[in-house]
């Protein structure tokens, strides 16, 4: 779970930030005094989440290629083969 917060912590921010800038855009035209303060607000959420979505994405390619490098050069999405011995009767394991 914790490998996910950067993810759901940037993907809400982003959202929040968006929201924002609608209400921007809204209260613009009224000339509220603040329209501005969700237009500064909607671009620091917006950085924030944009920086927590690059960390995530960054440490999910660092993963994939420590995987990579401990696997060989085999590609993580190919189904890999089973290896089995059919020789070998499970009761010997017993």
């Amino acid at each position: 779970m914790k490998k996910k917060t950067l993810l759901y912590a940037g993907i809400s921010l982003i959202v929040q930030s968006v929201s924002m800038a609608v209400l921007f855009f809204l209260l613009l035209p009224k000339k509220k005094s603040l329209a501005n303060t969700f237009l500064a607000m909607s671009a620091i959420g917006g950085i924030a989440g944009g920086i927590c979505l690059y960390k995530h994405a960054k440490k999910v390619k660092e993963d994939r290629e420590l995987i990579e490098e401990f696997l060989g050069s085999e590609e993580l999405g190919e189904d890999m083969e089973i290896l089995t011995d059919e020789e070998v009767d499970e009761a010997e394991f017993c």
